[in-house]
């Protein structure tokens, strides 16, 4: 009868060591890049060939464009914009990720030449000129996230003044959206504005550029960069009980330069006269990642950005925010890889 006791003794304490060991085991729905479009077709390896960081997931970014003061969002130029930022060339680039596997977050977004999108901002009349020319933007991708069956469907980026001041438009166009694609939906707020965003409840997750202002120091730790973090995790975790949704970075990333995780927006208009730092990129990733794989209701994110295009690595300096082929890689794979 002791003998069996103990055995029974012995299982239990098994069980719960195993159980408590699992519990510390956490998984990233998204182990996302984000994909910089080719000019041309390419073919699929390069998607093949970016499974060696570990990534499960990539974001597919056709571009609008836009004018500042402009109520117009034009698209689908291929006589002039690169293939991969066309219907056709986004529709393909979805296809060879999925033939590799690999999620998609099909994320159309809008570039104004010489402005930001977040700074766009117009009279009522063309306001409503806007809306209606990006409705159909969004609309003829979210066709394509549908037929292709995509992941997750981002329906807008970083267009602040327009996503904090006309709500109205926002939810009529997610019910719109969920008329043409029945997969996830997300918006991608930049982070000083997704405290600000109203219509969270009607998305499936809760979109950020998670570019946070952590510290303005050349030989930042990992220790110092954890503790910079609580700020801002703290109005994180309040947005996400608020509105019970999962959080998602759509974008984040450092410049591999110093000061690297303070006003990047800052230092990118300053990087071809800042000397390369592969150690405070790597770093500040390592950081990031040990803040938030942790908490259970982050769903990971789309690292910015990774060239799969050979004809654009002249366009790839030490200082970009890409980690390919820095140290940063690694730390990005080892984390990938083990959640």
């Amino acid at each position: 009868m002791l003998m069996i006791r103990n055995t029974y003794l012995l299982v239990l304490l098994f069980i719960v060591c195993f159980c408590s060991g699992y519990a510390q085991q956490y998984s990233i729905a998204f182990k996302g890049l984000s994909i910089v479009a080719p000019k041309t077709d390419i073919g699929n390896q390069p998607y093949c060939e970016l499974k060696e960081s570990a990534a499960n997931a990539v974001a597919i970014i056709p571009f609008g464009f836009s004018r500042a003061g402009s109520n117009q969002v034009n698209y689908n130029y291929s006589d002039w914009q690169w293939w991969g930022e066309t219907l056709k060339g986004a529709e393909q680039s979805i296809i060879y990720a999925h033939e590799e596997g690999l999620k998609v977050m099909l994320k159309p977004q809008i570039y104004i030449p010489g402005s930001w999108p977040g700074a766009l901002d117009l009279p009522e009349e063309d306001w409503l000129k806007w809306e209606q020319s990006y409705r159909k933007f969004i609309l003829d991708f979210a066709a394509i996230a549908e037929r292709q069956n995509v992941d997750l469907f981002c329906i807008g980026t970083e267009l602040d003044i327009s996503a904090v001041e006309r709500p109205t438009f926002w939810n009529e166009l997610i019910m719109d959206i969920r008329k043409r694609y029945f997969g996830k939906l997300c918006y991608a707020a930049n982070w000083d504005k997704f405290e600000q965003i109203s219509f969270w409840s009607a998305l499936d997750f809760i979109g950020i550029d998670a570019y946070f202002p952590l510290l303005d120091k050349k030989d930042a730790s990992i220790k110092d960069l954890k503790k910079a973090w609580e700020f801002h995790l703290a109005s994180i975790e309040n947005i996400q009980k608020n509105f019970q949704k999962p959080v998602l970075f759509t974008e984040f990333g450092y410049l591999s330069v110093d000061n690297c995780t303070f006003e990047n927006w800052t230092l990118q208009s300053q990087r071809q006269s800042l000397s390369g730092n592969e150690e405070a990129q790597a770093i500040a990733f390592e950081a990031l990642f040990q803040t938030f794989v942790q908490k259970d209701w982050w769903a990971g994110g789309f690292i910015w950005k990774w060239y799969i295009d050979e004809g654009t690595k002249e366009r790839r300096p030490e200082t970009d925010y890409t980690p390919q082929a820095k140290k940063a890689f690694y730390t990005i794979k080892d984390w990938y890889h083990s959640n």
